[in-house]
């Protein structure tokens, strides 16, 4: 015959405050007195909260006994069915598993390693069995002029004043739920607003970041750039025409021709998967009179720009200048 030790707790819960399980914790009755939720119109009969806490992880000798009684087991028997059934629920919530304990709950292990108890609602007070949750609502009286109406006109000749003001003060009328708690829904209401407020903000501000090296602003669309004098050797290098191909000490117009005190910088714009981003970047670029740089990393595309410098400065104004036109976290990539 197989005995499960956990199909006995609420039993020994209705006449004991806690009972123990060796190795995994401890189940608790807490008194509860009645309820009266008037906002829900709801009364709650008396009833016991079951809670679990694993400080109570010790043997308490209630179950062991309880089966000694029930089964005519001996001391030793029954000790050794509980502990092992103690061992079948650690392993189970080793394994993020739940575990149900009849007539009173379930528990499990969190991401922590914690365990959690969901318990039955399952009332173990014994004066409350059967006893149900009662509804209820306001109860509105007829109006004076409805309760006179109803009254023989015989009657209504021989009431004093006295006797209608009672009538009129005894007018009770219902107030709508929504009335009795507009507090509370304005405060849900201004939450709930705020939510959505911060989480549009969050969305706009990743959106403007991803987008700001590839859209100009209207403040830069008729604006020249600066370029340093260097700068402007190396475009008006580029903007020479082309020889007739007789001469073998023309100059090669598709690279800017550096001298040898000239050294070569490359600033870094920003990373692009998609491959349209990358043409309209180095579009841009081109328009605002830089030399576009791409490098390919795999899946992504390094974008900048390069140009040749003879003093370090100018390779900081020239960073400055970029992050302001293009992306504010432009960085130097080569010097």
């Amino acid at each position: 015959m197989e005995i499960c030790p956990g199909d006995y707790i609420k039993e020994l819960l209705i006449h004991h405050k806690a009972v123990s399980l060796p190795t995994v914790g401890g189940f608790i009755a807490q008194d509860q007195s009645a309820q009266l939720d008037e906002g829900l119109g709801k009364l709650t009969p008396p009833s016991k909260k079951i809670i679990f806490t694993p400080n109570l992880a010790i043997d308490d000798g209630l179950l062991v006994n309880y089966m000694m009684k029930k089964f005519g087991l001996s001391h030793e028997e029954a000790t050794d069915v509980l502990i092992s059934y103690c061992q079948d629920v650690n392993h189970a919530l080793n394994n993020k598993e739940f575990f149900a304990f009849k007539g009173i709950g379930r528990i499990y292990k969190d991401f922590e390693g914690k365990i959690k108890f969901l318990p039955d609602h399952s009332n173990l007070n014994e004066d409350a069995f059967g006893l149900p949750d009662l509804d209820f609502s306001p109860m509105a009286q007829e109006s004076t002029a409805v309760q006179e109406a109803h009254l023989p006109k015989e009657a209504l000749t021989t009431l004093t004043p006295d006797a209608k003001s009672a009538i009129a003060d005894s007018e009770i009328t219902a107030i709508p739920w929504w009335q009795q708690n507009l507090k509370w829904i304005g405060l849900i209401t201004a939450f709930l607003l705020l939510i959505v407020y911060l989480g549009y903000s969050t969305v706009k501000k990743d959106h403007l970041a991803e987008s700001n090296a590839l859209n100009p602003s209207q403040e830069r669309t008729n604006i020249s750039p600066q370029v340093t004098k260097n700068e402007m050797q190396v475009k008006a290098e580029e903007e020479l025409p082309e020889g007739d191909g007789t001469d073998e000490n023309a100059v090669n117009t598709d690279e800017p021709t550096i001298s040898p005190t000239q050294k070569v910088a490359i600033i870094a714009i920003g990373k692009f998967g998609n491959k349209d981003n990358v043409r309209r970047l180095v579009k841009r670029i081109f328009d605002e009179g830089y030399n576009p740089y791409q490098e390919d990393l795999g899946k992504l595309t390094r974008v900048g720009i390069q140009f040749a410098y003879e003093e370090e400065s100018e390779v900081y104004e020239t960073l400055k200048r970029v992050r302001k036109i293009f992306a504010p976290d432009a960085e130097i990539l080569k010097k």
